[in-house]
């Protein structure tokens, strides 16, 4: 039958897979992903010679930068020490304390840096992520434009032209981190469109079948 067909050919042998050189196999995406990382270290410089002891800011903005590595601290602190939420605090306005829920605290980078602030510090911790956040937004976009152009070098500039905007460096040194972790968004585009493009298939290969 055309499902059984279509079935086998969707389904993953992973004996197959693990017999692969993984590295061989996508040594072109780690040469893009290091083509970015050293264009984040050029464009943050001199970050990374400081990233222990320096957070990047433009003055008199440097209010937010505290902020975030605050709320970094804080999730270690709860999470690690006193096995509490960690959206909820009584360090700050006590003894009521303060629900951090609505307050911008960005989670996902928060939860991200407790392990990195367990072997490097919260400055470093936070550098880090900085670092992580405009190199996903750079790899999310060339994965995009590539799943749509098939073309390498759109994709690339593509990536270089999201990933390390105006827009997201002025936000690095205003200390907004929640604002330039945004690589998520072609990530979410580019499986949305692989979602509806099986599901196509499947209904595809569906409706051939024969009762």
């Amino acid at each position: 039958m055309e499902f059984v067909k279509f079935i086998n050919r969707i389904r993953v042998d992973w004996s197959s897979l693990s017999k692969k050189n993984y590295i061989k196999q996508h040594s072109f995406y780690f040469l893009i992903f290091f083509a970015y990382f050293f264009i984040a270290i050029l464009m943050t410089y001199p970050l990374i010679t400081n990233i222990t002891s320096f957070v990047p800011c433009s003055l008199p903005w440097c209010d937010d930068n505290w902020n975030f590595i605050w709320v970094f601290w804080w999730f270690k602190k709860s999470l690690i020490d006193l096995n509490t939420n960690p959206l909820y605090s009584n360090y700050i306005f006590y003894p009521e304390g303060a629900n951090l829920l609505f307050f911008s605290s960005s989670p996902f980078n928060a939860i991200l840096s407790v392990p990195l602030q367990i072997f490097f510090g919260v400055i470093p911790a936070y550098n880090i992520l900085v670092l992580f956040a405009i190199i996903l937004n750079a790899i999310g976009m060339y994965l995009l434009v590539n799943y749509l152009t098939k073309d390498t070098k759109a994709s690339f500039i593509s990536g270089i032209v999201f990933g390390f905007s105006s827009y997201n460096l002025a936000r690095i040194f205003y200390g907004h981190i929640n604002t330039i972790s945004a690589g998520f968004i072609p990530l979410y585009i580019l499986y949305l469109l692989k979602i509806f493009e099986d599901l196509t298939i499947y209904l595809e290969h569906l409706m051939k079948i024969k009762i």
